[in-house]
């Protein structure tokens, strides 16, 4: 009962979330330049400049005669049943454009996650037991020169080594494992960096703690002692932060998708900012904040799975 409590308080506060990047996306598209029913008229006639009268008549079609609140009250009720509206760009649905798009950005995001953890847990690991050695010092200095590289930066110089130099793999674009392998390494270095240091400090903290001692003292092997009494608490904090990733790793894949090409919701994202197409770019802000909440509250739900008492704490600590 705890857990199922700790759980509905996190999803309340999920959609508490939820409600306040709709508001704020509304307000910030609501205030940018531009008519909306002047563009929308515009499409509607082909491309040609619209009259007085056309520009008018979409305006009370989209109801943005309306109050504000009133507005906003419908425009909320519209993505409840699913309608993200049309996008200007292409007049298509907004949802058909976003469901298009997310799979290949869901692709590229969990790669990274795993490239991360299948770097930075190793190698954090390797740094602990071998404290302040030859390797320790390594993975350190790896792990600063790998946080230190921009993202733009690191992706350009993937393509010209293992696309160009060496002809490994392609440049960009999208349509199987090999185009994945460059964005994914690209998104997942610079955070690899960041596992191997909270891994590192993670397993030092457990290992000089009492209970390990204790562990130690009734005579358990070394690897039991590890595995049991240090690694699993030490995993806590990098579940945690496996959360936090996919924030960034989404609001990476922005610029990723962008220099690979990579057919996602964050090249959807610039291509509709280029555009000044609202509606698109307002989807793709509720999908990526949802999608942020979703991992969260896996990570929070497996954390509680490996540490119960952690439903005990205040809500939200996580």
């Amino acid at each position: 009962m705890v857990l199922a409590r700790a759980l509905l308080a996190r999803l309340i506060q999920a959609a508490l979330v939820l409600l306040g990047v709709s508001l704020l996306s509304w307000a910030l598209s609501a205030m940018a330049p531009g008519d909306a029913a002047e563009v929308e008229a515009r499409r509607m006639a082909g491309g040609t400049p619209p009259t007085a009268e056309q520009v008018q008549h979409m305006r009370v079609a989209m109801g943005l005669d309306q109050p504000v609140a009133t507005q906003y009250a419908r425009w909320v009720g519209r993505l409840l049943q699913g309608d993200f509206g049309a996008s200007f760009a292409t007049g298509r649905p907004v949802a058909h454009e976003i469901w298009r798009a997310l799979p290949s950005t869901i692709a590229l995001t969990a790669a990274a996650l795993l490239l991360l953890l299948t770097i930075g847990v190793p190698l954090g690991t390797l740094a602990a037991l071998q404290h302040e050695r030859l390797a320790d010092f390594s993975v350190r200095l790896l792990a600063l020169l790998c946080g230190a590289l921009p993202s733009y930066w690191l992706g350009l110089l993937l393509i010209l080594c293992f696309a160009v130099q060496l002809g490994w793999l392609p440049s960009g674009g999208g349509g199987s494992a090999r185009h994945l392998v460059l964005p994914a390494l690209t998104l997942a270095l610079g955070g690899a960096g960041a596992y191997a240091r909270l891994m590192r400090a993670a397993l030092r903290e457990h290992m000089s703690a009492e209970h390990v001692r204790a562990a130690r003292a009734r005579g358990l092997a070394a690897r039991q002692v590890f595995v049991r009494h240090v690694l699993r608490h030490a995993a806590l904090p990098v579940v945690a932060q496996c959360g936090l990733s996919v924030g960034g790793l989404l609001g990476g894949a922005v610029v990723v998708e962008t220099i690979f090409a990579w057919p996602g919701i964050g090249l959807l994202a610039v291509d509709a900012a280029q555009a000044h197409d609202v509606p698109l770019l307002q989807g793709v802000v509720l999908v990526g904040a949802a999608a942020y909440l979703a991992a969260s509250l896996l990570v929070d739900g497996l954390s509680l799975l490996l540490d119960p008492r952690l439903s005990r704490a205040t809500p939200g600590a996580l």
